[in-house]
């Protein structure tokens, strides 16, 4: 690379606007760590919270099995047999997908939270990992059942908006964080708007 195409050779820049420019990175990744703290709090929040809901939801699987079973017998007349051979199967089976949907929920939770905990390891990689596995879990209920997804529509999106902003921070960070340590030079428009 030829030194006289740099932004330092070309203007007659000294050494101290590097200094200037680690500072202005050191400054520009601490205004996006709080954009990931807020981050990280969306996700230890929302991942507790899906845990423990879908956690107790699992626990009350034959529950809601007996409440839809005994649902379905009152829609029956009366005069109505029930093959109960069939009945058992219905029983086992909608169990069976209770305890998968409730309990795969439950372990994306804890994932969701992990994300949070660690998230400034790999903040980038987390956030978006976050972001998809909430976006997935709300389009596997409204596939599975259309109505819930009708009455929380909007903490839906407002989670979906808040997570995509935060992979905005994240990715600020990221760059924030490279500049600081030299690994991305700034441009000289850059550098001057800090000044």
């Amino acid at each position: 690379m030829d030194p006289s195409n740099t932004c330092e050779s070309s203007v007659g820049l000294t050494p101290g606007v590097n200094k200037l420019s680690s500072e202005y990175g050191k400054i520009d990744q601490a205004v996006h760590g709080e954009g990931l703290f807020g981050a990280r709090i969306l996700l230890l929040v929302l991942g507790v919270f899906t845990f423990f809901y879908h956690a107790v939801q699992l626990v009350n699987v034959p529950d809601e099995v007996e409440k839809v079973i005994r649902e379905e017998m009152r829609s029956l007349g009366s005069d109505e047999v029930i093959d109960q051979e069939e009945l058992v199967a219905f029983r086992q089976e909608a169990a069976q997908r209770g305890y998968w949907v409730y309990g795969l929920t439950a372990v994306t939770g804890l994932v969701i939270f992990l994300l949070g905990v660690f998230l400034y390891r790999a903040p980038v990689l987390f956030v978006v990992t976050g972001l998809i596995l909430y976006a997935g879990c709300v389009a596997c209920f409204a596939i599975l059942d259309p109505e819930s997804l009708s009455h929380r529509i909007v903490k839906h999106v407002v989670v979906l908006l808040v997570l995509s902003r935060a992979v905005q921070s994240a990715f600020a960070y990221r760059h924030a964080a490279r500049a600081a340590q030299g690994k991305i030079s700034r441009s000289w428009a850059d550098i001057r708007a800090v000044g």
